[in-house]
């Protein structure tokens, strides 16, 4: 998702939030979730990746673009995904113009 709304997203999070990257040449930040946890999420400016798509992942201690801005390790190996979907829910409208779901 882009930045502006990933900060926004971020602040619904605090401490909630689980490991994120954070890309400054794409302006956008990427959450690591359990497979299969996105089914069914339709939030306007979310990708949502699975099965067979890439994602460019660095090193933990990488200082360049992109960059782990929460390394894995100090608050787990993954975002919960009822907490990052509440927090996109309050930030982005879904694309079918549907109130978001909660949790």
């Amino acid at each position: 998702m882009d930045a502006f709304d990933g900060v926004r997203a971020l602040a619904h999070l605090g401490t909630d939030s689980g490991p994120y990257i954070k890309d400054g040449g794409s302006h956008t930040m990427t959450w690591l979730v359990h497979a299969g946890a996105t089914a069914g999420w339709a939030l306007r400016g979310v990708s949502v990746r699975g099965r067979g798509q890439w994602l460019t992942v660095p090193p933990a201690t990488w200082e360049g673009s992109p960059r782990w801005r929460v390394p894995p390790g100090r608050r787990g190996w993954l975002t919960r995904p009822t907490l990052l979907h509440a927090a996109l829910g309050a930030v982005l409208l879904p694309t079918d113009g549907r109130e978001p779901r909660r949790g």
